[in-house]
């Protein structure tokens, strides 16, 4: 069956840090099969890992070939910065150090913080002006700072993921709904919107279902909490959910001896998807740097947090005001706060350290880029520290 032709519009184009890796792996079907950008919109796609990484990227590029992508119209796989960034719409940053047994959160932070600067670095030397960057590598919401802070581009230009936590909050409640119900039919997840992630995307996250709503029978949408019955809406509220929500990450390194891979994925495509083509009615979780919230949200300037936002068909994100939040929402919320500042305040230390506190000037990004991916593949053993291996734990927390 022959395919339809494509548009002659110029294609989008993608690069993806850590594309040797178990995130990139499975999100790179997602962006070339339409399910991300459209299927008439040709995908220019970049995949950017270190030097000990090259081979493993090189096989992930055949298996591109073979997989015969329509939507595919061109590929890069790269070690240099300077050749992933050039011009391109999106960037998603899987890459970055991962976690090891054992490791103090200040530790990591260090580690993270001089590989996102020179991605900022990276992106304000060669990206398109209006490039739009997700960060994925843990921890999530600081690196995102930290690789804004260096680039000179717009806030707006930057997230983090915390859709993935909305997925799983998403996930638990149809579940939990499913065995309720007297059929017990599995509820799709289509069904459920607008249950939203605040905070930190950490063990201090804060699921957020007063805005959740539930599909109706003619295909409208009606609030979700009126509909439960007493036992349900005291779990949706309660301390259990928001547990296993905020321990799902290391429940599934648990299990498998891995960290989320597929399910980061198809988080970071609809997360992109969404920042892209807008969320219609539908309200969703994104980190974002917060401007003018501390009142109502009690987040205060300049961090980087997760909030329920809307977006328009043109790309706008708009955080949802008027939002009540509860006694124990808010509490739990200004303890997630306190996190993502410490962790600031721990980046900053380490920027001052490195005689890095201020912002640079537009110089020598790339090769800084280059060499920290020289310096964090040695500075552990072997291959296995990589933007590769950092993609696979980007999800764990």
């Amino acid at each position: 069956r022959a395919s339809p032709p494509l548009p002659d519009a110029p294609p989008v184009a993608v690069v993806i840090s850590g594309g040797a890796g178990q995130i990139a792996y499975s999100l790179i079907p997602l962006v070339l099969g339409g399910k991300v950008f459209g299927d008439d919109v040709r995908v220019s796609l970049r995949l950017l890992d270190i030097p000990p990484a090259a081979e493993a990227l090189r096989g992930v590029a055949m298996e591109i070939q073979d997989a015969t992508y329509d939507l595919l119209a061109d590929l890069v796989v790269t070690t240099d910065p300077a050749v992933a960034f050039s011009g391109v719409d999106i960037a998603i940053l899987l890459g970055g150090f991962p976690r090891k047994a054992g490791m103090e959160r200040k530790e990591l932070i260090a580690r993270n913080v001089p590989i996102f600067k020179a991605m900022g670095e990276a992106l304000r030397d060669h990206a398109k002006p209006d490039v739009r960057v997700l960060v994925v590598a843990n921890p999530a919401n600081t690196n995102c700072l930290m690789c804004m802070r260096f680039s000179g581009l717009p806030e707006t230009s930057f997230s983090c993921l915390t859709r993935l936590d909305q997925q799983r909050l998403v996930g638990m409640i149809c579940d939990r709904l499913s065995a309720s119900s007297p059929s017990r039919t599995r509820m799709a997840p289509s069904s459920i919107r607008s249950a939203v992630v605040l905070g930190n995307h950490s063990s201090t996250q804060v699921p957020f279902s007063a805005l959740a709503e539930v599909r109706t029978p003619d295909g409208g949408w009606q609030p979700l909490l009126p509909t439960l019955s007493d036992h349900d809406r005291a779990w949706l509220t309660g301390p259990e959910l928001r547990g296993e929500v905020q321990t799902r990450g290391a429940a599934v390194i648990n299990a498998r001896k891995l960290s989320s891979a597929l399910s980061a994925a198809a988080a970071v495509g609809l997360h992109v998807r969404d920042w892209v083509r807008g969320t219609g009615g539908e309200v969703v979780s994104m980190g974002v740097v917060a401007r003018g919230l501390a009142a109502e949200y009690g987040v205060p300037d300049g961090i980087v947090s997760s909030l329920p936002v809307a977006i328009s068909a043109a790309g706008e994100v708009r955080v949802v005001r008027g939002v009540a939040l509860d006694d124990d929402t808010r509490e739990a919320l200004a303890a997630s706060v306190r996190e993502l500042e410490a962790e600031r305040d721990d980046a900053m230390e380490v920027l001052g350290a490195a005689g890095s506190a201020t912002v640079p000037g537009p110089s020598g990004g790339c090769e800084h880029a280059r060499e920290l991916g020289r310096t964090a593949a040695g500075v552990v053993d072997g291959a296995a520290t990589t933007f590769a291996a950092a993609g696979a734990a980007a999800a764990a927390a």
